[in-house]
């Protein structure tokens, strides 16, 4: 009888192994199905991405060193990455006073800041224009969070690097996916 119930026991155990197998395999069949496999290649999946982050980090590394060298260390109320002019105080709940308007009769006041006309840099231009989608849903972010009160610097300095990330890779996954089906399809031999 014991011997029964051992050799039942591992029966049973080699069968779910066996199901653990078959249930792998219809895994694998059914990523096939939707079109990817777990042996395609994910090169430009995982290059796309770490390029604009890096393009990212040095338009605003960029940014930094030019707001620095125009506003020095001054308090300020705007930040510019590349030409975009961030807020740090959307509802103006803080009074600078770089920003106060003058008073009649005083000499060493400061005007109120007034829109600078910057030129882009060639990376930022670069990383605007090949990540244009994510600019796109960055700025409905950064602008639908300002008037919750939460500084537009703050949101885009989060908010951008993701959606680069996301979107590169977007791309990258789609370049993997078409170069995978281009070197699967059978090559037609032409005999004559």
């Amino acid at each position: 009888m014991y011997l029964l119930v051992g050799v039942t026991s591992r029966f049973h155990s080699l069968i779910g192994v066996l199901n653990v197998i078959s249930c792998f395999r219809q895994l694998r069949n059914f990523q096939a199905c939707r079109g990817v496999r777990v042996d395609m290649r994910k090169r430009w999946g995982l290059v796309l991405p770490l390029c604009g982050l890096a393009l990212f980090l040095l338009g605003t590394y960029g940014s930094f060193r030019f707001n620095r060298e125009i506003f020095g260390n001054r308090p300020t109320r705007y930040f510019y990455w590349s030409s975009i002019r961030l807020d740090s105080d959307p509802l103006n709940k803080h009074q600078y006073p770089y920003f106060l308007p003058c008073k009649s009769g005083e000499e060493a006041c400061v005007e109120p800041q007034t829109m600078l006309g910057i030129e882009p840099g060639v990376v930022s231009m670069l990383l605007r224009l090949a990540a244009l989608p994510a600019f796109i849903v960055g700025a409905a972010i950064v602008r639908g969070l300002a008037r919750f009160g939460l500084g537009e610097v703050t949101t885009f300095l989060i908010s951008m690097p993701l959606l680069i990330l996301a979107w590169f890779y977007l791309i990258g996954s789609l370049i993997d996916r078409w170069q995978y089906k281009m070197g699967s399809r059978p090559v037609a031999s032409s005999q004559g």
